[in-house]
């Protein structure tokens, strides 16, 4: 681990960098934000001692997806991805834990992005991403079919989905963003 100091206001990681460490937060407060299509600061949350961040790009493999804020002196500790590598290979159940985090706040940030939810408190959005399920759907899989139960509702955390016409039937499928 490595650690490192930021004063009150500094940027820890942004949004767009390479993701490729994990952050622990050994003192203080740090608060958590997107940047929605136009551009506004969206707060998604505030994390304090002993919790950490970063797991976005570690789980994804690609770019931070948030703008991690000193909101006073912190104190960090920066683990790479090597080094995580090397601590889930010798104790696999760390992999879960960050898997489950990564999923919640996955949930999180898309309820705090969504039209529909974002203008909730964050307690609201905590308590509704619980009713959702994370699915993966492949490309060109049918996500809904015209005269099945209309009993989900679907966000869409990365690609497209099209309305396609197969014979009378009309069916949503999902392809990602190319």
């Amino acid at each position: 681990l490595e650690s490192r100091s930021f004063g009150k206001g500094d940027c820890l990681i942004k949004e767009g960098d390479d993701g490729d460490s994990i952050f622990i937060i050994a003192s203080g407060h740090v608060a958590v934000y997107k940047h929605d299509e136009s551009g506004n600061k969206i707060r998604l949350g505030t994390l304090q001692e002993g919790e950490f961040f970063g797991e976005f790009g570690y789980f994804a493999g690609h770019k931070r997806q948030a703008c991690v804020e000193a909101m006073e002196d912190v104190e960090i500790l920066e683990m790479s991805r090597e080094n995580m590598d090397a601590v889930i290979e010798d104790f696999p159940s760390v992999e879960d834990v960050l898997e489950a985090f990564f999923k919640e706040r996955v949930m999180q940030n898309i309820l705090a992005t969504n039209v529909l939810f974002r203008e909730l408190e964050l307690n609201d959005r905590k308590e509704i991403a619980h009713k959702f399920k994370l699915s993966e759907v492949k490309e060109d899989e049918d996500i809904v079919v015209e005269g099945d139960d209309g009993d989900s509702m679907y966000l869409i955390r990365s690609g497209r989905s099209e309305e396609r016409r197969v014979g009378k039937e009309c069916r949503s499928r999902w392809s990602p963003y190319h």
